[in-house]
């Protein structure tokens, strides 16, 4: 009997273990041309963050000039304000991949600060996870 309940325990253990699917989905429409640009842009940002801050040399391996023709997720957010503020991110990418040591901490800074003034402008819900990338003095 204790036998059969060793066996057992260890089927129930065996079965708890087991991969289980992740049923939450993050977007259930799905990412637009834009909303995937934006998350790469993030992704490459919180990345460099701690070599900006420890002053090693950095520079984005992605174009991002696509944000210019990306299909956004709401078409109205592109307007021209948008068009202006992607034009001045494209700029400060291209200012912080040609930065000095000595200027690349405020060129990082003002690429994260490009995407709070454009968020603000025209989609602040990604505003919270923007703030990470922040590198305060």
């Amino acid at each position: 009997m204790k036998k059969y309940l060793v066996i057992l325990t260890l089927v129930a253990i065996a079965f708890s273990c087991s991969p289980k699917k992740n049923h939450f989905i993050n977007n259930p429409n799905g990412s637009s041309e834009l909303a995937t640009l934006m998350n790469q842009m993030y992704s490459d940002l919180f990345n460099i963050k701690a070599k900006v801050i420890k002053g090693k040399k950095v520079k984005f391996q992605a174009d991002y000039s696509t944000i210019m023709t990306a299909t956004p997720t709401d078409e109205s957010m592109k307007n021209n304000t948008f068009e202006s503020f992607a034009t001045a991110l494209l700029q400060n990418v291209k200012e912080l991949n040609t930065a000095t040591s000595a200027n690349q901490l405020e060129a990082y800074k003002t690429v994260v600060q490009t995407c709070i003034s454009c968020h603000n402008n025209s989609c602040p819900g990604p505003l919270m996870r923007i703030a990470n990338l922040e590198i305060t003095d």
